[in-house]
């Protein structure tokens, strides 16, 4: 429902791709406490700094890498269109995942994991 309700909105489409990355690179909180009931241990307010951070960085490194792709514009288009454009937006997908886990390998290099 927030991702419709996001597109609904009059934004341009780079702030609604950004918006969209971070809200799921977040998870939401249902998601994390989901995450904290499965692992007890977990301090609460460090986990949900670092996946608000991660969401930050994630939607951050999407509005900057959106110019690299020019062909993906429309949210809605022709067949024809849309097939065209599958690789660009194939390759925003990638470049997405990429920073994801880069974000990711570097959050682990400023807090490493506890050994039990």
């Amino acid at each position: 429902m927030g991702a419709s309700a996001l597109g609904a909105l009059s934004l341009p489409l780079r702030l609604k791709t950004s918006l969209l990355i971070g809200a799921s690179a977040f998870g939401g909180l249902s998601l994390a406490l989901q995450t904290m009931c499965c692992y007890p241990g977990l301090q609460p307010i460090p986990y949900l700094l670092k996946k608000l951070l991660l969401g930050v960085l994630a939607g951050l490194s999407c509005y900057l890498l959106l110019p690299l792709f020019p062909s993906v514009s429309a949210v809605f288009a022709s067949r024809q269109e849309a097939l065209s454009r599958s690789l660009a937006l194939t390759a925003l997908l990638l470049s997405s995942a990429l920073s994801l886990a880069f974000v990711g390998v570097l959050s682990l290099m400023i807090c490493p994991r506890k050994k039990a």
